[in-house]
């Protein structure tokens, strides 16, 4: 897989390095979520890839030490909007934006 990580977040990888960097006690998760859509387990199997694809890049390209990062993928078990809510909505834009915000990466300080 590699830790191949699109260009326009790869700024995003590089803040969270600097925080740690700046920060050498602290160690984070990577959560990555997706939405409803898919098979579950594909959908947790994408998420976990997705978090260990950000831990590589903070490992290799910026010598944050693997033991302070844990990636962990949580597939669809954490929706921010229901999918209840999700079907309320009246365009398939506004469905669209509802479920973008259940795809996300969180970033969780665990030691401190």
């Amino acid at each position: 897989a590699g830790s191949y990580i699109l260009p326009k977040y790869q700024d995003s990888v590089r803040v969270i390095a600097d925080f740690l960097n700046k920060n050498p006690k602290i160690n984070i998760e990577i959560g990555v979520h997706s939405d409803i859509r898919g098979a579950e387990e594909s959908n947790e199997r994408f998420t976990k890839i997705e978090a260990n694809r950000v831990k590589e890049m903070l490992i290799d390209k910026f010598s944050i030490p693997e033991e302070r990062v844990v990636a962990k993928g949580y597939g669809e078990s954490e929706p921010i909007i229901t999918q209840e809510e999700i079907s309320k909505a009246e365009t398939g834009d506004e469905k669209e934006r509802l479920y973008g915000i259940n795809r996300r990466v969180e970033i969780k300080i665990i030691k401190n």
